[in-house]
């Protein structure tokens, strides 16, 4: 977009060569618009399940979506659930997008989850023995009921 640009000479006295004040707010109104449609932010996600972020200067600031939280929240004082509310477009976008994302703090915790399953059904298979040894006329479904009870499954 070329932009015309005109000198004006603050010391004149209206000569016909300058703008009058009625194309200089019209003029405005057009850079005005034109800076909102330029400076507008987009996200995309990121291959490996990141959020980016374009419009802020040349490159763009990329982080996860836990960061991004909390980042958001370090800003607002809000949690992510109050952000929702008012509809900001980088919540929105991770919204939308909940199920690519990735977040350093997801994959810990997954790694945690499956470790816990993993111990939770080695401590199952255990104590089904354990309650077999002791009663062995007990059916395998039954001390597996009784197992998952003394679990708190």
């Amino acid at each position: 977009m070329a932009t015309e640009v005109r000198s004006i000479d603050p010391g004149s006295t209206g000569s016909g060569s300058e703008p009058t004040r009625e194309e200089l707010l019209a003029r405005i109104a057009e850079l005005e618009s034109a800076k909102t449609t330029t400076q507008r932010e987009t996200f995309k996600l990121t291959d490996k399940g990141g959020v980016s972020m374009y419009g802020f200067g040349r490159f763009p600031v990329t982080l996860y979506g836990g960061q991004w939280e909390a980042l958001l929240t370090a800003a607002t004082g809000l949690s992510i659930e109050d952000l929702r509310g008012y509809e900001a477009p980088l919540v929105l976008f991770m919204d939308e997008n909940r199920d690519a994302l990735s977040t350093l703090d997801g994959k810990k915790a997954n790694k945690l989850q499956n470790t816990i399953v993993k111990v939770r059904e080695e401590a199952l298979v255990k104590l089904v023995r354990e309650i077999r040894k002791t009663n062995p006329r007990i059916s395998v479904a039954e001390a597996e009921a009784q197992a998952q009870a003394i679990l708190g499954q």
